[in-house]
């Protein structure tokens, strides 16, 4: 049987899904940080050689190193924006598309460039990616927040919308947009 469509594209409890689930990516960051130390710095030093070798692998655990970044910045914008009674529908809809899609590729591959995606078992962590894509707030996050009934509700509240507060609460971003 086909899964049904989903009809109201909001995931429940969104902050505590996605602070667990920043917990489930830290934890895959740090198994990619042990297999990649474990083949570069077998010694406690990197090997220049061996970092020459594993650039690849290098490379593709500064983008996971981003995007954990990322989320956790994601998930305190939106925290900000909660404490000042501006957390509405649609920044929620853009933080679980965010978690949606990030969370995603971490656990399947990172498009670093149109020809190079980083996927887990280029960094020798494929079965730690199948248990993080596992985890319950992962796994619902991933099924959930970037949906087509996502997009098509943000679009929705986005159309013809004059966004008046284009930073959402981001101290830098006010600056440059009041300006």
């Amino acid at each position: 049987m086909p899964d049904s469509p989903v009809t109201h594209p909001a995931i429940p409890d969104l902050d505590r899904r996605c602070a667990a689930a920043i917990i489930a990516a830290e934890g895959l960051l740090a198994a990619a940080k042990r297999m990649l130390t474990a083949r570069i710095a077998p010694g406690g030093a990197v090997a220049a050689e061996a970092l020459e070798r594993d650039q690849f692998a290098a490379h593709g655990l500064a983008w996971m190193a981003t995007y954990v970044e990322a989320l956790r910045q994601t998930l305190g914008w939106a925290r900000r924006l909660d404490r000042a009674g501006r957390l509405d529908e649609r920044a929620r809809l853009i933080l679980q598309m965010a978690f949606g899609e990030y969370l995603a590729q971490l656990g399947t591959g990172i498009a670093m460039s149109q020809g190079e995606i980083a996927r887990p078992a280029d960094l020798g962590i494929g079965d730690a990616a199948r248990a993080f894509l596992a985890d319950p707030a992962v796994a619902e996050l991933v099924a959930g927040g970037n949906t087509d009934a996502a997009r098509q509700r943000l679009a929705a509240l986005i159309d013809g919308d004059d966004i008046a507060d284009p930073a959402r609460g981001d101290e830098t971003l006010d600056l440059t947009c009041s300006g």
